[in-house]
């Protein structure tokens, strides 16, 4: 993939989290950081998401402050390379079906991953 392309890719995600979430990669409009850990699993996830759908749209996006997401991005090990990959797939696959998140799925594939 050349750098033209990769700066389209980037470019794009930046604009779906703009018109999608309503605080951009924040927890809460008064969030005066954003934990790497949950900017690279929404940005990742939005790149996968993207790249299976590029037309995607989005309409509900509050699984992303459930207490099951902020556990997985909070929880030991999140930095590893498994464990953030594991949760940038889990945040693809909410983008992609959201009816999936409340399934326990996602946190079950976390659970044998990790």
């Amino acid at each position: 993939m050349n750098k033209a392309a990769m700066k389209a890719d980037f470019e794009a995600m930046l604009k779906f989290v703009d018109k999608t979430f309503p605080y951009g990669f924040k927890k809460s409009p008064t969030s005066q950081k954003t934990p790497r850990v949950r900017f690279d699993s929404l940005a990742v996830g939005v790149h996968l998401a993207l790249k299976q759908k590029p037309d995607l749209k989005v309409k509900d996006v509050k699984w992303i402050g459930s207490q099951e997401f902020g556990s997985i991005i909070t929880s030991g090990g999140q930095n590893a390379p498994r464990r953030l990959k594991s949760a940038s797939s889990m945040c693809a696959t909410n983008f992609l079906a959201p009816d999936s998140f409340g399934d326990g799925l996602c946190q079950e594939r976390l659970q044998q991953e990790g």
